[in-house]
């Protein structure tokens, strides 16, 4: 009896909806399928083929302490309640590790290691105990947002917990060779590189209401065609370009045209578009929504969308593109990370140079207007998106591979 054990701390989110899909998936390639998540877990309504055990009570990183006042006793006071909730969260992941211990389960696949202290500890437990952890590396470097002194001493204490994995999975071949160059210690033959998983999953969530009735709530004009933006809205995605560029475009068409930016915003960037916006004189023409999407909306708020356009000054993969193509939307995208390793120039999509400044912004100009003009071209490009993403980015492929390449590896000795 093979078994797998994967730990999701978080309540929603993106990686919430990897290990769901995941812990689906793996029942057809191993015989025992568990998640370790947390309590109000996002997707426990949905349809689920895996054990799912309650391990985590955790709060959002940027739901704790509140951010309405900025005075020294307020910072100090939000500051404290972090320090307790991360003392909370490393007892919980303390539990769930001898929890799979406990199982004899043979695999644990692990989130993004970084962001927390200990994590060497527990995955040195984990293997003197027999059980092979894994993990799918989605980030190895600390975002800009994250850079502060604590996260600094965090990424500090966890540089070496990468060498006690029994494999790593990167959803990019830019991405695995950059993490070779970090770290070059780590055996090359443990490091594999597998699809971005699909976003299907927003086809089972999604609200009962209409798709006109989704986009008039968002603030969004009937009938008029809309270029949007998806994801977390920070400085490295180029959200400030793809304003440049659409304030050309706006102005170049003799018909309305509309911008969404749909994702999380800190409140500074956020306030720092808007007066971007207004400059440009297009706010009328432009819809702002910085927070968090919920999940049932965003499968019919996609089908709003005439070009969904990701372009990014820096990337290792994009979740957010896997959604635009399980929608079947015509995408544009950059040539930085794997981005052009998920959509191919002329076939899936349009790929741009990764350029800054006044030459990128004439490539994303042209790039709209072409799958605004040519509706055609945008059909068929959104269709052969579609259907990779049900074949090529199935989890249940992805799955088999992270099986078979797990499986092809002898297991590291315990370390003492």
């Amino acid at each position: 009896m093979t078994s797998i054990d994967i730990i999701e701390p978080f309540r929603q989110g993106v990686m919430v909806q990897f290990a769901h899909m995941l812990g689906n998936a793996f029942t057809e390639t191993m015989d025992i399928s568990r998640v370790v998540g947390s309590k109000d877990f996002e997707l426990e309504s949905l349809p689920k083929r895996y054990e799912f055990i309650e391990g985590f009570d955790i709060p959002r990183d940027d739901k704790v302490g509140g951010t309405a006042s900025r005075s020294v006793y307020a910072k100090a006071k939000r500051e404290a309640i972090k320090i307790r909730v991360l003392a909370q969260f490393l007892g919980q992941y303390s539990r769930a590790i001898n929890g799979v211990i406990q199982r004899k389960s043979d695999y644990a696949l692990l989130a993004t290691i970084f962001r927390y202290p200990r994590m060497t500890t527990f995955l040195r437990r984990l293997r003197n105990a027999g059980v092979r952890p894994m993990q799918i590396c989605h980030e190895y470097q600390m975002r800009e947002e994250r850079k502060s002194l604590q996260a600094r001493l965090t990424h500090r204490m966890s540089l070496s917990a990468y060498e006690h994995f029994h494999a790593i999975f990167f959803i990019s071949e830019s991405q695995r060779s950059g993490f070779s160059e970090m770290f070059p210690h780590i055996n090359k033959d443990r490091l594999f590189v597998i699809p971005c998983g699909n976003a299907q999953i927003f086809d089972e969530m999604k609200t009962t209401e209409s798709t006109q009735q989704v986009a008039a709530r968002y603030g969004l004009k009937p009938g008029v065609p809309t270029v949007m933006f998806f994801g977390r809205i920070r400085a490295e995605k180029g959200v400030e370009d793809l304003i440049d560029a659409f304030a050309q475009v706006r102005r170049s068409r003799p018909q309305p045209v509309q911008l969404m930016l749909a994702g999380h915003a800190p409140p500074p960037f956020h306030d720092r578009l808007t007066k971007q916006i207004n400059a440009a004189g297009i706010a009328d023409d432009v819809v702002i929504y910085p927070e968090y999407i919920d999940s049932q909306d965003v499968w019919p708020l996609h089908l709003v969308a005439d070009v969904t356009v990701f372009p990014y000054r820096s990337s290792s993969q994009s979740a957010a593109v896997q959604t635009a193509m399980a929608t079947e939307r015509p995408i544009i995208v950059t040539d930085v990370g794997g981005l052009a390793e998920t959509i191919q120039h002329e076939v899936s999509g349009l790929v741009v140079p990764s350029c800054s400044g006044q030459p990128l912004v004439d490539s994303l100009v042209g790039s709209i207007n072409r799958l605004l003009d040519h509706r055609d071209l945008a059909s068929r490009l959104g269709a052969a998106a579609g259907n990779l993403s049900r074949t090529v980015y199935a989890w249940e492929t992805i799955a088999r591979q992270m099986t078979d390449a797990a499986q092809s590896l002898p297991s590291l000795p315990p370390v003492r």
